[in-house]
């Protein structure tokens, strides 16, 4: 007989001093973002502060964001052994979001613009099993996913994570180890698709001025150019936000204030400089745009 899994919840300081004496005496743990499992004891730690009680099904759990997910892929998608992909799409993963950094400025009228929940507003039209590039139809539909989940961003979130999850890390005393997993949600293409969608509205952010990008969130040194670049989200049904407005510098990546936002780092003081860099790389923005579109006619009905 399989030995249950205990479950055991600890506040935030708990939690990293259990991980600490983990290290110290040099037990065999996997790590997650807030959860760490000792195989050997059947037990897991987690944090409370990640948790939410969630509905599963049988009764109301306190669930981390990746518990939450996986029960809902399992409960609108069925019993999945294996999203079908090929092992030449395995290259999909190198995709990444979009990045982009004009370098250090200073402005009066900083604009900063945010998809809200970017990566939910994409896969809510997606099938797991997307075919790359720009394909629709498959079996897997994760629209009731998107909907299940839709209060709960970490969660939201998890589903992306999961999909691209290929590893586990693990330690035993301080020596970190990464191990391969069986993971039957992995799917490339939906990755792929994720990203190349949101480098190409990245594209557009450019070519409107923005000067600074980091995957859903773009900064513009001017209204009129933030004023655009909202107009065109407006064309093509994204839902966004202005963040934050006012003047404000940049400084390097991550290092930034806009009108009374400011990041970590700037109020740190660091980094100072830093050379311009972009991950953005679509050659074929104009089909991806018409993608989208076709999307939300297909989930819009």
């Amino acid at each position: 007989m399989t030995k249950k899994n205990v479950r055991v919840l600890l506040a935030p300081a708990e939690f990293r001093e259990t991980q600490r004496v983990l290290m110290d005496d040099g037990v065999y743990f996997i790590a997650g973002s807030s959860s760490l499992s000792i195989p050997a004891t059947h037990t897991t730690y987690i944090d409370q502060s990640s948790t939410r009680l969630w509905d599963m099904g049988d009764n109301v759990e306190a669930v981390t964001p990746g518990e939450a997910a996986r029960y809902e892929l399992a409960a609108h998608l069925g019993d999945i052994r294996r999203v079908g992909w090929s092992r030449n799409d395995i290259t999909l993963f190198d995709h990444r979001v979009p990045l982009y950094f004009s370098g250090p400025g200073r402005s009066e009228e900083y604009v900063l613009v945010d998809l809200v929940g970017a990566y939910h507003q994409i896969y809510r039209l997606l099938w797991l099993d997307v075919s790359y590039p720009r394909a629709l139809g498959g079996r897997y539909y994760m629209a009731g996913v998107a909907g299940a989940l839709e209060s709960w961003k970490a969660a939201r979130n998890a589903v992306v994570g999961i999909s691209r999850s290929r590893e586990m890390t693990a330690y035993r005393g301080y020596n970190r180890y990464s191990i391969t997993t069986t993971n039957r949600y992995l799917s490339p293409a939906f990755w792929a698709t994720i990203c190349s969608l949101l480098c190409w509205v990245a594209t557009e952010a450019i070519a409107y001025g923005a000067v600074y990008i980091n995957t859903d969130g773009y900064i513009f040194p001017s209204e009129r150019m933030a004023d655009e670049f909202m107009l065109f989200l407006l064309r093509y049904d994204w839902l966004f936000t202005v963040r934050a407005r006012g003047p404000g510098e940049i400084r390097g990546w991550n290092s930034y204030k806009v009108g009374a936002k400011e990041t970590h780092h700037y109020k740190l003081g660091l980094p100072i400089g830093g050379k311009e860099f972009t991950s953005v790389n679509l050659a074929d923005a104009e089909k991806w745009s018409r993608y989208w579109l076709r999307l939300r006619r297909y989930g819009t009905g």
